[in-house]
Parts: structure tokens; sequence; C-alpha cells
């Protein structure tokens, strides 16, 4: 096998399912993390990553000459979803700065209660690079306006958490299903987050 950096491999995988729908699949199995991302029109992309090594090795059907890259050998600059430019700063985590001077760390399969997930971005987890992407894009959009844009009008507080919210359920968290759309549990995350809210209609 031929050793590639993580730029190479972000260059790989894209060469195969950007821009196009693709499904995920991902295994652990005997201390290997082996996933396999399914397109119609460009075929699979396989990696099999040791969580021992750091070792990730990676070929598609277009190109099945195997490569593989090493978590364990640092490079400064690194490109995240093969356009996103980062910094490496240990193993398989990376942040990125904006052009306002805030930045956002990345973390490359995490562990998180057990599990290995595909990233990390700050605080949030995901399961594919698909979500991940999209999460990352969006909040750069908003640590760079400082706006977060809702897209549905503003719902009333559900009517088991009373007048505006007086007798919520999850004060301080937001965290359950009754959470969803409320305007309260929006205004929680838009301070936390230091973003003004804009709803859509």
């Amino acid at each position: 096998m031929q050793l590639a950096t993580f730029e190479e491999y972000q260059q790989a995988k894209n060469q195969i399912i950007y821009g196009t729908e693709f499904k995920e699949y991902s295994t652990l199995e005997n201390g290997q993390i082996r996933k396999q991302y399914a397109t119609i029109e460009n075929g699979t992309f396989y990696e099999v990553t040791d969580t021992d090594t750091h070792i990730t090795e990676f070929w598609s059907d277009k190109y099945p000459n195997s490569r593989y890259y090493n978590d364990s050998i640092p490079e400064n600059d690194v490109y995240i979803f093969g356009f996103m430019p980062a910094k490496q700063t240990n193993l398989n985590t990376f942040y990125i700065t904006l052009s306002n001077g805030i930045t956002i760390d990345i973390t490359k399969n995490p562990e998180h209660n057990g599990s290995i997930w595909a990233w990390k971005i700050n605080t949030q987890i995901f399961s594919n690079d698909q979500y991940a992407e999209q999460y990352l894009k969006k909040t750069i959009t908003e640590k760079l306006t400082r706006n977060r844009i809702i897209y549905h009008k503003k719902n009333e507080v559900p009517n088991i958490c009373g007048i505006e919210g007086v007798a919520c359920r999850n004060p301080g968290r937001c965290n359950s299903a009754l959470c969803s759309h409320c305007p309260i549990a929006e205004k929680f995350f838009a301070d936390r987050d230091n973003v003004k809210l804009i709803y859509s209609f």
C-alpha cells in the first residue's frame, strides 16, 4: 500500500461521494471501523480504520489500489470534507478558523457512549459525513453572520408547559421531544450560541 496524506484521503473520498447522494454503512469489528459510502453513479468508497494504530486503509470501485494514512503522523494544514482549510492538532483532532477569528473544533471518529461516531463538531456528534458537513456549514454561517434562520413560523409554547413556559418540563436543558420547535427552546439555544433568531415566516 502507498502512504497518503489526510488531504489525499479526503480528495479520494470526494471523487466518489461529493455532489451525489450516497448511503453510509459502518461497523465496528475486532478493533476496526469498517465503512462503505455507496453511490449509484460513482460506485462505492471503502475505508478500514484500526482503532489502536489510527491507520486508515482506503480504496474505491473506481480506484481499487488501496492507500493508507496514519492519524499519528501530524500534519499542520489539511482540508476537512475536501475544501475547508483546517489545522490538525493531534491524531484525529482539527480546528478551523473563520475570517472573524472564531474557531470551530472538529474530531474524526470520536468515541461517545461506547460507540465510534463519524465526526464531532464542537459538542455535536454525527453518524455520517453528510450530516456533519451540513451542520458545519450551518455553524460557519451563524458564526459569521450572528444570525440563526428558523425555517418555520414562531410557534406557541406547548400547553403542558404552562403560559409562556412557566411549567417547563426541561428548564435550562430544552432537550425533550416537547422542545422541538418550541420558541423558548429556540431562544435558549440561540442565547447559548450567541446568535440572533430570525423566523422566516
